[in-house]
């Protein structure tokens, strides 16, 4: 009986916490208006260089352009592009000598508003940095490539670069060892781009929030998550470019990973992605406005503010951590009664 009703109390005491938390009325501190771009150029057949179907990277941001204008009125405070909006290994020295960046940095100035996006970029050295810095030989110095997050603020950059990488797309375990399976994923028809992590987390400044920025596969660790927010931010943002998953379940799995740290952290995220699915999810973890996959288009939504820190936020993942100490406790004794 002792068994049934310990059972009963695991299953439903979880619930009635949730129950009881529902119940809490979270007050925004700020209110903002954003502008989500969903271009939805298909990574396979036209994003990329070696595409069958390329659309010139000039038009590919001339259309990034045209969405942000056809939502855009003087109530905007933030425009949000998504993962490698501008995907031409941008040396960084000189960022603003790009044509196409520079008519994202023309609009935005034009504009008045900050403007959020994904770009691929590139720093060049004299010596080997890193494990994943690769020789030149024309250039006679070694490069490394970053999937990078910009904020474009007047004549201000802030930069986030990538820190999780996605296995055997942008990393290789132990590259200083395994660089040479970058030629062979590629040669066996995979798409693969060896890049180089982040260090630092960083968030982005804006007048009404401090903006976690998020890069796609990141979004899935909601302890990573929490570093941005115990540095202050308020409002967690993914880019991403889910087109590489097609029309299936995983894009949409994607998206609804993005709610679960909205509950985990009390912060809305805005969800920005090529091909969609793109959506603005608030601190319960419900979408609340959605551009749906494959639709070429822009949308202007409200977005909140809140502040705080959560329990998980300060915690973690300590539930796991619990269950490996039990676990192990439990071997152990079993050993133990093997043995003894």
């Amino acid at each position: 009986m002792f068994k049934v009703a310990l059972g009963i109390l695991v299953i439903c005491l979880p619930l009635l916490i949730s129950w009881l938390l529902q119940k809490r009325i979270f007050t925004p501190t700020q209110k903002m208006q954003v502008i989500l771009v969903q271009p939805n150029v298909n990574p396979f057949t036209e994003k990329f260089s070696d595409c069958p179907n390329f659309i010139p990277y000039t038009k590919q941001a001339q259309m990034l352009v045209d969405l942000t204008l056809q939502k855009f009125d003087t109530t905007a405070d933030l425009v949000i592009f998504p993962e490698t909006a501008l995907d031409e290994n941008f040396d960084e020295r000189w960022m603003r000598k790009y044509p196409t960046f520079q008519k994202i940095d023309s609009l935005q100035k034009k504009l008045g508003i900050p403007v959020l996006l994904g770009v691929s970029t590139r720093i060049f050295t004299k010596e080997k940095s890193s494990p994943t810095s690769q020789y030149a030989p024309l250039a006679h110095s070694y490069y490394e490539d970053f999937n990078t997050a910009l904020l474009l603020k007047q004549d201000t950059m802030f930069w986030y670069k990538k820190i999780i990488l996605v296995p055997g797309v942008e990393t290789i375990p132990f590259p200083e060892y395994t660089i040479f399976l970058k030629d062979f994923i590629s040669d066996i028809g995979a798409s693969f781009f060896l890049l180089g992590t982040g260090k630092e987390i960083v968030n982005f400044p804006t007048r009404k929030a401090q903006i976690a920025p998020i890069i796609c596969y990141e979004s899935m660790y909601g302890e990573f998550l929490t570093k941005f927010v115990k540095k202050g931010a308020n409002l967690l943002c993914t880019i991403t470019n889910d087109g590489w998953l097609g029309d299936t379940e995983w894009q949409q799995h994607h998206l609804y990973l993005g709610a679960l740290r909205c509950i985990e952290t009390r912060k809305e995220m805005l969800h920005c992605s090529n091909m969609g699915a793109s959506a603005v999810i608030d601190v319960w973890g419900k979408v609340r406005n959605e551009i749906p996959y494959n639709q070429r288009k822009a949308m202007k939504s409200d977005a909140f503010v809140y502040e705080g820190q959560t329990f998980y936020v300060h915690y973690g993942d300590f539930l796991p951590r619990i269950a490996v100490g039990i676990l192990i406790l439990v071997l152990v004794r079993v050993v133990a009664i093997k043995l003894f």
